[in-house]
């Protein structure tokens, strides 16, 4: 991206009005802003389905999914042994706790907000693992095409996998929450969005780009593009202190075309390493984005356990699901209902 735009440069007025012509046929949706990365609704179809259980890297992989995808099935732990296990979705607990988990007869209720929650079962009951890709078929040289699996689309968790896959294009320009209007919108359960943690974030989004800046610089090897994933990870649940928890993080996968030759591609592994390293300094650049992507991640791991070794219970729980009054109004602070945004432009400062 740095590539990118170092070439677009010296024709800045011409892009964005070229860019601001294309904006004008009939809109309908919602205009967002990513720090100075805006976030445009459109016509054309936001919904992907890429992507699956046990997928390889390839180039047809990379190229289709691109952004975000988590494929991993949950197991438990090697010392969490158990007689019985199902999970059931409880309208009467706070929200925030009323997935339930029931293991030999104990029932935990671990923290997962219904903003959450609710996309994500729906996201494991998929045979689709991409969950946001940048690639959508109606991206232009001037415009990416952003794509949801069709559990995220008009939610506020596509908007949270959304930046986990932009933000490391320009740290310091993309740590901000997006907004609406000019308010940070914040799902239940989030800390609240203020001067203290936006200086935090910040601080460590430039410790980020110099980085990622360094790796390039030292490797001579620019990324073509990445994938936030969890491929590579094993991902374990169990009862610790009397909590069901779930171990495994996401991380960013970091690729390039081999030779500038686009049949064939290589892995940056000295890049990917280096922001596995970092990810607590990841999670202090944007800790609502890291939280909910983990989140997804690990749950949509357990969920794809319980529906593989349970297939009952899971058929119950997704009932339950989708007979649950999921108010969006109740989970965000957003003024109206979400609408995911469509275009971003391939520019900005």
């Amino acid at each position: 991206m740095e590539k990118l735009r170092s070439k677009l440069s010296p024709y800045k007025g011409l892009v964005m009005l070229l860019f601001a012509l294309t904006q004008f046929l009939p809109l309908v949706g919602q205009e967002w802003k990513m720090g100075k990365a805006a976030l445009l609704p459109g016509a054309a179809n936001t919904v992907m389905r890429a992507g699956s259980i046990g997928s390889k890297y390839s180039l047809s992989f990379l190229g289709s999914v691109g952004g975000v995808d988590f494929q991993k099935i949950a197991r438990p732990a090697s010392d969490f042994s158990f007689e019985s296990i199902s999970i059931a979705y409880n309208p009467e607990n706070k929200n925030s706790h009323r997935l339930e988990v029931t293991i030999d007869g104990e029932t935990y209720t671990p923290y997962l907000p219904d903003w959450q929650l609710v996309p994500i079962a729906e996201y494991a009951d998929s045979k689709h693992t991409g969950a946001v890709s940048l690639f959508g078929e109606q991206g232009t040289w001037l415009r990416f095409h952003i794509v949801y699996h069709e559990a995220f689309k008009d939610e506020l968790l596509g908007m949270r996998l959304l930046q986990a896959d932009m933000m490391l294009m320009n740290p310091e320009s993309l740590w901000e929450l997006p907004s609406l209007n000019g308010k940070a919108i914040i799902g239940v359960g989030e800390m609240k969005y203020g001067d203290s943690i936006m200086a935090s974030m910040k601080k460590n989004a430039i410790k980020i780009d110099k980085l990622k800046k360094n790796v390039i610089e030292s490797t001579s090897k620019e990324p073509t593009s990445w994938v936030y994933t969890d491929q590579a990870n094993t991902i374990e649940f169990s009862v610790v202190n009397n909590k069901f928890s779930i171990g495994g993080w996401p991380y960013h996968y970091f690729w390039k075309h081999k030779d500038d030759n686009e049949e064939e591609f290589e892995d940056l592994k000295k890049l990917t390493q280096t922001m596995k390293r970092n990810r607590i300094t990841i999670y202090k650049m944007n800790p609502y984005v890291f939280d909910a992507a983990s989140f997804t991640s690990q749950y949509s791991a357990f969920f794809r356990y319980i529906k593989k070794y349970y297939p009952t219970n899971w058929k119950s729980f997704m009932e339950q699901v989708d007979d649950a009054e999921y108010d969006h109004a109740r989970n965000t602070n957003a003024k109206d209902p979400i609408k995911t945004p469509v275009y971003t432009p391939k520019y900005y400062e």
